[in-house]
């Protein structure tokens, strides 16, 4: 694995074999590493708490669930909202 600062406060890691993303970590995150699903030997084998960053989804992006939603970070949010959004 190797990193790399792609931009100021913000780290990045990557395999050295096929150049994939394997980890983000920033400065506005602190004591969090953001590790990329598909880096998972086994994904299915991890279950999600919440959602985060939805402050910046596409407006047709929702996900099926009643997970949290949190604007930016769930360190210490309430949370936006539980669930999909709501049609009207």
């Amino acid at each position: 694995m190797s990193r790399f600062a792609s931009s100021p406060g913000v780290e990045r890691s990557f395999c050295r074999s096929c150049g994939s993303p394997i980890t983000f970590v920033g400065e506005k995150w602190p004591g969090e590493v953001h590790i990329y699903a598909g880096t998972l030997d086994d994904p299915a084998s991890i279950s999600p708490q919440g959602h985060v960053n939805v402050g910046e989804a596409l407006s047709w992006a929702d996900i099926a669930d009643h997970l949290p939603r949190y604007e930016r970070t769930a360190r210490d949010a309430k949370p936006m909202r539980r669930g999909p959004k709501v049609s009207t």
